[in-house]
């Protein structure tokens, strides 16, 4: 198990002996066995694994859409799994931003309403939100043309983008992200990687779940999942254009836990 020891590093989520469980009838299913873990501020963390390995249900507890069965998971110091519906929702609204491999934006809205509701959840100033929605379009490449369009008028990458500006609207500190490109094709999954990858180097957290090697390549920190334990970890670094070593890295790697 390759480990980066690095004191320097800030611990934004810490588990202790993280454990998920599902009761169905008399059997007991046990998802996430005694996590431990550390997931760093400045990192780019993807989680790999087979089908059924519970590398999601991690991804949910992490995020605080899911509570664990045992132990604790908390950010920035705080116990965030014993905390209330309402009071996980305030964490949520304040710390994270979510995509998943379907956008699930809300077809009733135009795509511009659908990043102006999420901010408003936090900020009241509907200009302050205005003014930073079309900034981030701009980032990520959505023209002003499209702020008008229904959700089904627009092609998935468009919606996968729209999706990230939605997720960076309230500045969260980290950004989860589910196969975030399971459903585009090559051109559009490039181009959501791209953008996670800026992020992360503009200093966000990201951790992604994917089945997809080329997706993994942009993490800078890879955490191999097998029925629920964490079986192995593999530093990378920071992403760089040159990836013909990451590659031989990455794939030794997997190999090694059984890919």
């Amino acid at each position: 198990m390759e480990i980066n020891m690095n004191d320097k590093k800030t611990v934004l989520i810490k588990t202790d002996k993280l454990c998920k469980s599902f009761v169905q009838g008399d059997l007991q299913e046990n998802i996430l066995k005694n996590i431990d873990l550390e997931i760093y501020s400045d990192d780019f963390t993807v989680i790999m694994g087979a089908s059924g390995s519970g590398k999601s249900t991690l991804l949910y507890m992490l995020s605080g859409m899911d509570r664990p069965t045992l132990g604790h998971i908390y950010f920035s110091g705080d116990e965030i799994g014993r905390k209330n519906n309402e009071q996980l929702a305030i964490f949520r609204r304040n710390n994270c931003g979510f995509v998943f491999q379907q956008s699930n934006l809300i077809e009733t809205l135009t795509v511009f309403e659908n990043v102006v509701i999420a901010g408003l959840l936090k900020e009241k100033n509907i200009a302050e939100i205005d003014k930073k929605s079309k900034k981030l379009f701009s980032d990520v490449g959505i023209s002003e043309d499209l702020y008008k369009k229904d959700i089904l008028n627009i092609s998935g990458g468009e919606a996968q983008r729209i999706a990230i500006v939605r997720a960076m609207i309230n500045s969260p500190k980290i950004i989860f992200a589910d196969e975030p490109t399971g459903a585009l094709n090559s051109k559009s999954g490039k181009q959501v990687l791209d953008l996670l990858t800026n992020l992360n180097k503009d200093g966000h957290c990201i951790v992604m779940v994917t089945h997809d090697i080329h997706a993994a390549l942009r993490g800078s920190r890879i955490l191999y999942i097998k029925d629920g334990v964490i079986h192995g970890e593999c530093i990378l670094g920071e992403y760089k254009e040159d990836i013909s070593e990451r590659i031989s890295t990455l794939e030794a790697f997997l190999e090694r836990m059984g890919w």
